[in-house]
């Protein structure tokens, strides 16, 4: 088994929603996985509800958009990466480095959008519900 781990050669500082820039902090809180499914949805809601994000804002980036031109760029190839089969399109990319997202920025909101794509096929396989606000209310086996 080959695991990749940050070393001290390592080109990118790698980032969770805590340790986030500011800027990119919210919107990686909303980007969510495309499986729809109620737990990673009320999940995903109530972090980006306490990142400041507004409900309109959630909505649209949802569906990979966003009332903001830079936000919206990173959401285009976010979304195509999730679609693509195989690379997603380049111009995306350098569309999303122009507008002014780093490299760093890009690699990490790619890095969300796959451990979103995670959380939702587990909560999806668990079962679990949309309402997590109490342990009673998990599976047995989650």
């Amino acid at each position: 088994m080959n695991v990749t781990v940050k070393t001290a050669v390592s080109r990118f500082q790698i980032h969770d929603e805590l340790t986030a820039p500011d800027e990119s902090a919210p919107l990686i809180k909303s980007i969510q996985a495309d499986r729809h499914d109620s737990y990673s949805i009320a999940q995903h809601a109530k972090s980006a509800r306490r990142a400041g994000l507004g409900l309109d804002e959630v909505s649209r980036a949802r569906s990979f958009s966003s009332g903001d031109a830079k936000e919206a760029a990173l959401l285009e190839y976010l979304q195509a990466t999730l679609e693509a089969d195989g690379y997603p399109p380049h111009h995306l990319h350098e569309e999303a480095r122009e507008i002014g997202w780093s490299d760093e920025e890009i690699l990490e909101a790619v890095a969300h959008l796959a451990l979103n794509e995670f959380q939702s096929l587990i909560a999806s396989a668990a079962a679990l519900p949309k309402d997590q606000a109490t342990p009673e209310v998990l599976p047995s086996a989650a």
